[in-house]
């Protein structure tokens, strides 16, 4: 999808990230008066019930005894997390020394792991290396950019002279910059730079500098080091890079969570810059921002000598045993994201055996080995020489590489290039990053990769020299940034936002043309938008939209625009309190008043006339809903006190059920429904506050029916089934008891008394869901997506009526966000 969750404001422990706002919003107009504006994501993030998918930081499986996480988990899908794993080598530290000299230590001698002369040798790049990295326009050395968390300048001017010394490499050479490093922070400037934070980051940091020597030495080095492990600030640093230099690499990742496209062009679009993005060490399963279509995905081996073949070396997947930290390389099809017009099936076809979302990754390199690969550093976690393993280790090696390649051609995605003559890499054919679904085994098994040797966790393979990381093509590239699946109301007049594309020649006239667009909708040429009144009857139309420039070039992305019926209009609302999370409170209509202005305050729950209230949802798929009670709506007046007002389309009477959280959030203002400053003082007049994900913001609505895209159709238990392991179904809309669900705090969907659970925590297309004792496992979570779809948090899919079926007691299942009628559904 081309945009997911909204964020607002955030906070988990110590976490406060700032609002994100969603400018996309801004290219949608309803130019009918009766029809409001639907919302391109719906609600908020649930960063409390996703941090429990975090594992734990023991030993690895797969890993050598001893070996550390160096980071820590994160607290909530806005923190990343560096790839990185480290084991400290004390034996034979004497023997070394009395080999080699005093102050010089031999890594082979202590058992290290490959040097900088094995992983260029491994690559086929020990050539490029000793002469490339310099720019050929300006003869100065090449940059790579490196954005890390945290201050770690003194680790880094400790630990860099050594390991280029002990490496053979040469030392910074002052006059030219080759082989220096420049430390800035996230804004780009030299100071000030971030508080020190021991956190493991500063192994992270030195990892990275050294594998961008081992393979680039030639080239310089800025380090950006962002104020935190949080996306905003990482994502600002990563602007930062962007303006100075043309590689950029990033050895972190964090879990596909809903929202993380909007943050695709906040932070990733910047055309004509190289960024690679470790995939991540938890083996299958897609990471954000690796499964950005913006990116080179990038994923890790385990490379051994092979001497005597005609390489020397060789690779498999690198995995260890079992899931968690450490146990291979992410792969996999991600929850929302859209698929680049160059990977496998981005024709959009949703084939059964591909992946019509955004597949990582797009290739890789060494991430372990026998002795995983040499680093020097100067920290507490790695003291002198170390063991590194990870992703973290490739994404730099990848970085480099392109900077060998030399500077990418204007407006172009280097991750294309990799596309364009795959028989230019290693291809890797045997290992798995973990169990997949059977019908897409290329996903995490190599072994089954497809006929151009792509498979998801080392896509294409790995580095043969530097010609695969060169445009090779003989004409100008078109590129067209893939927008996703639009969900919309059927009968309305739509202007959707109009559809990015960039060509490498300059002054060039782009003109769009589009196939399969539903009758009654038109692209303009010159601009890309699309718009116009969309049929009375439900489609679901796969566009095929084309983007050339006036010398023939063109490229070709697809994506659906899928409509569906009024989501009311088989809507049987019901009334009751809505509670707050605060000392037994309630919303109240002070006085039981039916006037326009009368106060909404908080009031101890009590059942009566004035707490009894009805959200009802939007028409239109993740559109804002209305709180009703007397035929009067909630919303806020000019002073951001929250009354009651005649119903209408007013933007101060929409509001968005955020999940998790509990927020009810207006998304016109990025505001929450708030008791002020947690009062728990009968009559306080509730407000509209900054989003913080506190208890006077934490709401629970009545238990509602929750309605699905395929008209008519409600979530249901089956036959009222209430017992362990009944299946939940779609069934027609008929207010019972089966069907009132309620959205807990804790992101679960309740009713019968248990919770919507995917049987056996399954992760594969088409594992039922069924109905289980509450107990807040991450396969009980369920966040509001965007367009009104539900993503179940441990499987990374959502909840879907399969087939988009219409026959009553159809199960349901979890299957790929692909925004299909029975993916859309209205929780109230």
């Amino acid at each position: 999808m081309s945009l997911r969750f909204r964020f607002w404001l955030v906070a988990v422990a110590a976490l406060v990230v700032n609002v994100l706002g969603l400018s996309a919003l801004a290219g949608w107009n309803a130019t009918a008066a009766t029809s409001p504006v639907p919302s391109a994501t719906a609600n908020g993030v649930s960063p409390a019930a996703l941090a429990g998918l975090t594992l734990p930081t023991a030993t690895p499986a797969g890993l050598p005894a001893g070996t550390r996480q160096d980071c820590p988990r994160p607290a909530s899908p806005l923190q990343e997390q560096c790839q990185l794993f480290t084991r400290g080598v004390k034996a034979a530290r004497a023997a070394s020394r009395t080999a080699t000299g005093a102050g010089v230590e031999s890594p082979k001698v202590l058992g290290l792991g490959w040097s900088a002369t094995a992983l260029q040798s491994a690559y086929a790049i020990t050539a490029a290396s000793a002469t490339g990295g310099i720019d050929q326009g300006t003869g100065d050395p090449e940059t790579v950019a490196i954005v890390d968390a945290y201050n770690s300048v003194a680790q880094v001017k400790a630990s860099l002279p050594t390991y280029r010394q002990n490496e053979g490499l040469p030392a910074c050479d002052t006059a030219t910059g080759a082989g220096c490093v420049t430390i800035f922070n996230e804004f780009g400037k030299a100071s000030p730079l971030p508080a020190v934070h021991v956190t493991g980051w500063e192994d992270e940091t030195v990892l990275d500098v050294e594998m961008v020597s081992a393979i680039c030495p030639n080239c310089h080095i800025d380090l950006f080091e962002a104020n935190s492990a949080n996306l905003p600030d990482l994502g600002t640093a990563e602007n930062s890079a962007a303006k100075v230099a043309k590689f950029i690499s990033n050895s972190w990742s964090g879990g596909d969570f809903p929202g993380e496209s909007d943050f695709d062009q906040q932070f990733f679009n910047h055309p004509g810059v190289a960024i690679t993005v470790a995939s991540g060490d938890n083996g299958y399963g897609a990471g954000y921002p690796a499964s950005s279509q913006l990116v080179t995905s990038v994923g890790g081996t385990y490379l051994t000598s092979a001497k005597g073949t005609p390489r020397g070396w060789h690779e498999v997947v690198w995995s260890g045993q079992g899931t968690g930290p450490g146990s291979g390389t992410a792969a996999g099809c991600s929850s929302g994201e859209p698929e680049p017009a160059w990977q496998p099936d981005a024709s959009g076809g949703q084939s059964a055996k591909q992946c019509a979302n955004r597949t990582e990754n797009d290739v890789a390199a060494a991430a372990s080995g026998p002795n995983g690969i040499s680093m020097y550093g100067d920290t507490s976690e790695c003291p002198r020489w170390c063991q590194a393993f990870g992703t973290s280790v490739a994404a730099p090696i990848i970085a480099a590489i392109y900077a060998l390649a030399g500077t990418p051609t204007p407006n172009t995605y280097p991750s294309s290039y990799l596309y364009q003559n795959p028989a230019d890499l290693f291809h890797v054919t045997s290992g798995s990053d973990g169990v997949c679904e059977p019908a897409r085994l290329f996903l995490c098994n190599a072994a089954h990769s497809l006929s151009d040797g792509y498979n998801g966790p080392t896509g294409l393979g790995t580095p043969d020299g530097i010609a695969d990381f060169v445009n090779r093509s003989a004409q100008n590239i078109v590129s067209v940034i893939n927008p996703g699946t639009y969900d919309v109301r059927a009968g309305v007049r739509y202007t959707l936002p109009a559809v990015k594309a960039y060509d490498s020649a300059p002054g060039q006239t782009l003109t769009y043309s589009a196939s399969g667009l539903p009758s009654g909708l038109k692209v303009n040429a010159a601009t890309g938008v699309i718009s116009g009144v969309l049929p009375a009857a439900p489609a679901s139309a796969l566009v095929h939209l084309t983007v050339k420039d006036g010398t023939g070039a063109k490229s070709t992305v697809s994506f659906r625009i899928i409509s569906v019926k009024s989501l009311t209009g088989s809507f049987r609302g019901v009334t009751g309190p809505v509670r707050l999370d605060l000392a037994g409170k309630c919303l109240d209509d002070a006085g039981n008043s039916k006037a326009a202005g009368a106060k909404a305050v908080i009031w101890s729950c009590d059942g009566s006339a004035a707490q009894n209230w009805e959200f009802v949802p939007s028409a239109f798929p993740g559109g804002p809903g209305s709180i009703r009670i007397h035929g009067k709506c909630l919303a806020f007046n000019a002073s951001g006190k929250i009354v009651l007002a005649a119903c209408g389309t007013a933007i101060s009477q929409q509001w968005e059920i955020t999940g998790a959280d509990g927020g009810l959030l207006n998304p016109a203002t990025g505001g929450c429904l708030d008791d002020p400053s947690g009062s728990t003082s009968n009559g306080k007049q509730l407000d509209l506050a900054t989003c913080d994900d506190v208890e006077s913001q934490a709401w629970t609505l009545p238990a509602s029916p929750v309605t699905s895209g395929v008209t008519g159709k409600c979530v249901a238990l089956d036959h009222g089934a209430t017992s362990t392991g009944a299946a939940i179904v779609s069934s027609a809309c008929d207010g019972s008891a089966a069907q009132k669900i309620t959205l807990a705090l804790n992101s679960s969907l309740r009713v019968g008394g248990k919770c919507l659970d995917v049987s056996k925590a399954g992760t594969t297309n088409g594992d039922t869901v069924v109905l289980e004792p509450c107990s807040s496992v991450p396969s009980q979570v369920w966040e509001v997506s965007s367009f009104g779809m539900l993503e179940n948090a441990n499987a990374e899919k959502c909840l879907a009526d399969p087939s988009n079926s219409a026959v009553n007691g159809r199960q349901l299942v979890i299957e790929d966000c692909y925004g299909m009628p029975g993916e859309v559904w209205a929780v109230s």
